[in-house]
């Protein structure tokens, strides 16, 4: 009696069933380098076999941290000066592709997380973001300030001036000595 209860059990736990939903993203790591303001868009594959509903969600570090450790992701974009769009919710078979925009209102270095969810799998990408200042509107801003303070920039833009002004008085006489 034990060995037909055995056998029986035996045939019922070999044929159960086991389902598992696969999930993957394309790449693995995204680098978004960028100034002050710009938006910088970057595409990301995901990917299933199966039909599958996904939510993206993302999650930042604290500044100085650029690890792999998903606990330590566990601040908002905007808490870092980052506006980032993607699609929260979709549904798919194969492959979707998607488009991840950021822009950076806070010069600084970035470390994100992009955890795509499934209904029992999740997966991510990590984000690494460069945000620079502006090179063209610090050098604007100093030349304003300088020329209204009568700074060295000021005085080297008067003496370009003057240069000018006597380079076209040169070439003048020169035109009507050549007459």
């Amino acid at each position: 009696m034990e060995e037909r209860l055995f056998i029986i059990l035996f045939f019922f736990l070999s044929f159960s069933f086991v389902s598992a939903s696969d999930l993957g993203v394309y790449p693995d790591e995204m680098k978004f380098d960028m100034d002050v303001g710009d938006k910088v868009c970057s595409k990301v594959i995901v990917f299933s076999s199966e039909n599958i509903s996904v939510e993206l969600e993302d999650s930042w570090a604290e500044q100085g941290y650029f690890g792999r450790e998903s606990e330590k992701h566990i601040l908002k974009s905007e808490l870092k000066g980052i506006e980032i769009s993607y699609p929260e919710k979709f549904s798919f078979k194969g492959q979707k592709e998607i488009k991840i925009c950021i822009i950076g209102n806070i010069a600084g270095r970035f470390h994100g997380l992009l955890m795509a969810r499934g209904e029992n799998v999740g997966i991510g990408s990590w984000m690494n973001v460069n945000v620079h200042e502006s090179v063209i509107s610090g050098i604007t801003g100093e030349v304003i300030y300088d020329i209204e303070n009568g700074g060295v920039v000021g005085m080297m833009a008067l003496f370009n001036v003057v240069l000018v002004l006597v380079l076209a008085y040169l070439l003048f006489k020169m035109r009507k000595s050549i007459k």
